[in-house]
């Protein structure tokens, strides 16, 4: 009986943990969204809050849909855009403190390693790993047996 239930509570907490997650996703791509347009407002109108929030928050509703209607390929670039920040904000620490090269060094390397990212999405973009669907064919398969 006990195992029976550690089942169902098994597959009980598998779905919601796959509902938290898109929720989580489409939340993402809302945040997202949101700093990019709010930013977009900004920088075009710097003393009109409001319409740096109103665009922000249009930029929100479309990083939520597209984050929600691209799940796989929205993890792979959130990885490969958190990746990038990780290791361009650790490159400046080699450099000492108040070194002009610093902003440059981080710069160069956060696009070094998105672009890594974007060989990755360019190589296993089609496949779906994280959301439902058929998983397309392996990389340089046709899928032609």
């Amino acid at each position: 009986m006990a195992f029976l239930l550690a089942v169902a509570l098994a597959i009980v907490f598998a779905i919601a943990a796959y509902w938290y997650w898109s929720v989580l996703m489409g939340l993402a791509g809302a945040l997202l969204g949101y700093g990019l347009a709010a930013g977009v407002g900004i920088f075009l109108k710097p003393d009109a809050p409001a319409f740096a929030l109103l665009v922000g928050l249009a930029g929100a509703a479309i990083g939520l849909l597209v984050f929600v209607a691209a799940k796989d390929l929205m993890v792979m670039v959130t990885s490969a855009l958190n990746g990038a920040m990780i290791v361009g904000g650790a490159a400046q620490t080699w450099l000492v403190p108040g070194s002009p090269l610093k902003e440059s060094l981080a710069l160069v390397v956060f696009v070094a390693v998105a672009a890594i990212g974007v060989v990755q999405v360019r190589l296993f973009g089609k496949q779906r790993k994280y959301s439902t669907g058929r998983a397309g064919p392996p990389v340089g398969h046709s899928g032609a047996s």
